[in-house]
């Protein structure tokens, strides 16, 4: 009899470990993490850390807090990602095997994908998830037209992302703005912001130019800041609500969108000079 207490009160305890490792993980009751077979355990702290680090630069730094619920879903390879996007976007293998060629995460309504096998270390798995978290916010802070200007767009969901790396000690941003200009160093020739505006004209930068495309509107948004501080990118992004695009950014950044732009793209090229 005391032999079945014991394997009994064995099972249970297997039963229960079994269901800590594998239920959705909770965060702060706005994000459930969840993630498929074959996603490194790590993975999962690392998508914490970065929820933790954001949701607090956030409240810190512009006093906001998001206000849905969201879904954070971890797959462990291109193929699972190709087919989580198929289904939670409700788009085809066609336009999913594009996404998937030149991104590793995506933020689709109530949901976080991330390929988080084909990030092979935890700062790229926490920068990435930290972008994706970004968009949240800029998706609850403009109702509609957040991407009117795609550059800032994600140049800002970069930085931020880049700046947890930083506020988590794993690289300065110091370190992160030699990356991106060594990394376009490597190729003669790069985008410019003016064609960097539409969504459209996105997507076919990342098809000509890959992810340096990120580093260089990373650049832009970093300079922005390096001007007019972090708080002046969500003064924009709040003034997306009943404002063009063009009279938001002069607003925000006190600047010229035209002007900076065409700023920026001689500061861009003395800096590349630089050995």
């Amino acid at each position: 009899m005391l032999k079945r207490v014991k394997e009994f009160k064995f099972y249970v305890i297997v039963a229960a470990l079994l269901l800590l490792t594998t239920a959705p993980r909770v965060w702060g009751q706005q994000f459930k993490i969840t993630s498929e077979p074959g996603v490194p355990d790590e993975a999962k702290g690392n998508a914490e850390q970065a929820v933790e680090a954001t949701l607090r630069f956030f409240k810190e730094t512009y006093h906001l807090e998001l206000k849905k619920d969201y879904r954070i879903i971890l797959v462990p390879n291109k193929e699972s990602y190709v087919a989580a996007l198929m289904r939670e976007a409700n788009v085809d293998r066609k336009e999913a095997e594009r996404r998937a060629r030149t991104s590793f995460g995506w933020a689709i309504q109530d949901v976080i994908l991330q390929n988080a096998g084909g990030l092979p270390n935890a700062w790229q798995r926490i920068y990435n998830m930290s972008h994706e978290v970004v968009h949240k916010f800029q998706s609850e802070t403009c109702t509609g037209g957040c991407s009117q200007i795609k550059w800032i767009h994600e140049g800002t969901a970069t930085v931020i992302g880049q700046r947890m790396l930083d506020v988590l000690g794993l690289r300065p941003m110091g370190q992160t703005k030699k990356m991106f200009l060594q990394n376009l160093r490597k190729r003669s020739t790069r985008p410019t912001l003016k064609n960097l505006r539409s969504t459209e004209e996105w997507y076919k930068a990342l098809e000509q130019y890959g992810m340096r495309t990120f580093g260089f509107v990373g650049l832009a948004v970093l300079n922005l800041t390096d001007q007019k501080g972090y708080e002046s990118l969500f003064v924009y992004f709040k003034k997306l609500n009943g404002w063009r695009a063009k009279n938001a950014f002069k607003i925000a950044f006190r600047l010229d969108l035209n002007h900076y732009e065409d700023e920026f793209s001689t500061w861009i090229e003395k800096q590349l000079d630089k050995p």
